[in-house]
């Protein structure tokens, strides 16, 4: 199933939610999938992150990027430099507003770790949407 064709309700759900939260929210499609892209501000840097919607969404996971700055020896990500989000709680109800908040908490949490040293067990959720631009 091609959900970008297919499933049209769902589309506007995800643009209008997007968009109604993250104005700045860039969506492309590129190599046939949808690609949400947003700057996150977390301490003084500005992080270009990228969302890629799986063509079998909303039972795939969207896979998060950080396309700038460029990462260098982080822990949590995979090894195609996808962001490591630790959230179990994915549903196909989970929308790319709620993988964004877990974005921004990984951009927080990677501010410390470049501090400290250390990653963080768990930022603060209340915390989550004050990383827009």
């Amino acid at each position: 199933m091609d959900w970008l064709h297919d499933d049209r309700e769902r589309l506007s759900l995800e643009v209008n939610t997007l968009k109604r939260v993250y104005p700045e929210a860039q969506l492309v499609k590129k190599d046939g999938l949808l690609r949400a892209r947003v700057k996150i501000k977390a301490g003084k840097t500005i992080y270009h992150t990228e969302l890629v919607f799986p063509r079998d969404y909303a039972f795939g996971e969207i896979d998060a990027f950080i396309r700038k700055p460029r990462i260098v020896n982080s822990p949590h990500r995979y090894g195609d430099k996808s962001l490591c989000l630790s959230h179990g709680d994915v549903t196909p109800e989970t929308l790319a507003i709620h993988v964004l908040d877990w974005v921004v908490e990984w951009c927080v949490a990677y501010e410390k770790y470049k501090r400290t040293g250390m990653w963080p067990a768990r930022v603060r959720k209340s915390n989550t949407r004050k990383g827009r631009l």
